[in-house]
């Protein structure tokens, strides 16, 4: 019988020397050594996952990414989070009632509301600005769990992060989805006539959640940003 070692080193090998390799390239070792995982054809080990998280920090990090190609890499570095061990072990070790907030949702949310919502029932799947209702509730839920920490407000020290997700979702599934919907109105409520929402306990931890299952980019660091434009603007206007 084979060993895991055995097993697992052609995909490492594979994923290792895709680095050098055109952006598509590694974009499709990466997919078929997420689906072999998920498959069990391979075993998800540490090393394998961390070869995998390589190659995609690769794809996202490369100046000569498109859109498409840094939305392929986004989608498969959420489901290598399912997939990661240390993930599992972390969940096991904390128990239930502590998982880390990514951990609550799910990361294979349907594409469109879900039933229920079909609708027009759920004002999260309305277009901005939230009910006056809706939002008094979020602030109300958000002023028993924030605290003011360096000068802005965010989720208290301590705090149960599991309770506090569930009460912002008032009984809705607890899906990525769900999420870009209320970050969708939390960003452009005061550009539709609501209130300023983008800020706050509630809109921290959603684009943290969200960030963290590949749902968002990155941020960008101020001089990478400075960076970048220079040469956007370079790109534009040549000698």
């Amino acid at each position: 019988m084979p060993t895991e070692k055995a097993i697992s080193s052609p995909a490492i090998l594979a994923l290792k020397s895709s680095l050098t390799a055109p952006i598509d390239d590694r974009l499709r070792i990466v997919k078929q050594s997420v689906c072999a995982a998920e498959d069990g054809q391979i075993k998800n080990t540490d090393r394998l996952c961390k070869a995998i998280r390589e190659v995609i920090g690769s794809v996202l990090d490369s100046p000569e990414a498109n859109a498409d190609e840094l939305s392929q890499a986004n989608k498969l570095k959420a489901r290598l989070q399912s997939l990661d061990p240390r993930r599992a072990r972390a969940a096991k070790k904390k128990g239930t009632a502590e998982l880390n907030l990514a951990e609550i949702c799910s990361s294979d949310a349907p594409i469109l509301p879900s039933d229920s919502d079909a609708d027009g029932a759920d004002p999260w799947f309305w277009q901005p600005p939230l009910p006056a209702k809706e939002i008094r509730r979020l602030l109300e839920v958000e002023r028993n769990y924030e605290a003011h920490v360096n000068g802005s407000f965010r989720l208290k020290p301590g705090a149960d992060s599991a309770a506090f997700l569930k009460a912002v979702f008032d009984g809705r599934p607890l899906t990525v989805q769900a999420l870009l919907q209320l970050h969708k109105h939390l960003v452009e409520s005061f550009g539709a006539g609501g209130p300023f929402l983008a800020q706050g306990a509630v809109f921290e931890t959603v684009e943290k959640i969200l960030r963290e299952q590949g749902a968002l980019p990155a941020p960008i660091p101020p001089n990478d940003f400075g960076t970048r434009l220079m040469q956007e603007l370079r790109d534009r206007c040549p000698d």
